[in-house]
């Protein structure tokens, strides 16, 4: 992050203006605690309308931090696969705000239920969750398989094989 952005999260923002590359507030922002988070958006309301973007994307992490609960991540993907479907990770997101502004927040809830999942031995729920325009896992699901000790050579196949035992165990428990 430059220092003509801002000089330090949690302090006073130098240039509201919206950056060419949000995501790296974004990501921050997914990190701060609450309190760090209601503080940047009273400071962000004072730059109206020059800070329209950060106002936005505060208020979006802040609601998806109260809503996006682990537990009702897991139910809604539970629902997909009893279902034999996947989700997008923008569908999965915009069920607890505006996307992408959630996207790291999505990131962070989704490692309790997947460790969740690991701790059970069943397949894992994370495998039905695609990209958009790919229809397969992020990068981070084949990490995550490998820190769990899937070995595999083909990491696509790995995904489809993970998901059809996904859909496999959820259609009947």
């Amino acid at each position: 992050m430059s220092d003509q952005h801002h000089k330090a999260w949690g302090r006073k923002m130098v240039d509201y203006k919206e950056p060419k590359d949000r995501n790296v507030y974004l990501e921050k922002l997914s990190d701060m605690e609450e309190d760090r988070l209601k503080v940047q958006l009273e400071n962000a309301k004072k730059q109206l309308p020059q800070s329209q973007w950060l106002v936005e994307a505060v208020a979006d992490v802040l609601i998806a931090k109260s809503r996006m609960e682990p537990k009702i991540i897991r139910d809604i993907l539970i629902e997909c696969a009893r279902g034999g479907e996947t989700i997008t990770y923008k569908k999965l997101g915009e069920k607890f705000g505006k996307w992408p502004n959630v996207r790291f927040v999505l990131q962070r809830r989704l490692d309790p239920v997947c460790q969740l999942e690991q701790d059970a031995s069943r397949p894992m729920l994370s495998s039905i969750i695609v990209d958009e325009a790919t229809g397969m896992c992020g990068k981070g699901f084949t990490q995550l398989a490998k820190d769990y000790g899937h070995v595999f050579q083909d990491a696509d196949q790995f995904q489809k094989d993970e998901r059809q035992r996904v859909f496999d165990y959820w259609k009947t428990h």
